[in-house]
């Protein structure tokens, strides 16, 4: 969903137009601006999430794998301990 574009130019004219000065039409303006786009995630900020997200998957998968293979480790070392114990 794509916003509306604030034409920043066109609200300063029409505050002007009514008699508000200049300086502060513009601040009333950029006040108002801030307000619409402050903190409003643009397609940059969103496809940059998306590559540290397929990041943070690829090192999710990688730490899965080498947990795997330790648990696998460990429960070959328990069994064979066990196995161990048993011939005494």
């Amino acid at each position: 969903m794509d916003a509306t574009p604030f034409d920043t130019h066109k609200a300063v004219s029409s505050l002007t137009g009514t008699g508000i000065p200049a300086p502060q039409a513009e601040a009333i303006v950029d006040v108002t601006r801030t307000a619409i786009t402050g903190g409003v995630a643009t397609k940059a900020d969103l496809a940059e999430l998306k590559a540290k997200m397929a990041e943070l998957k690829a090192e999710m998968a990688a730490l899965e794998t080498r947990l795997t293979w330790r648990i696998v480790l460990a429960s070959g070392i328990i069994i064979a301990t066990i196995g161990a114990l048993v011939r005494f």
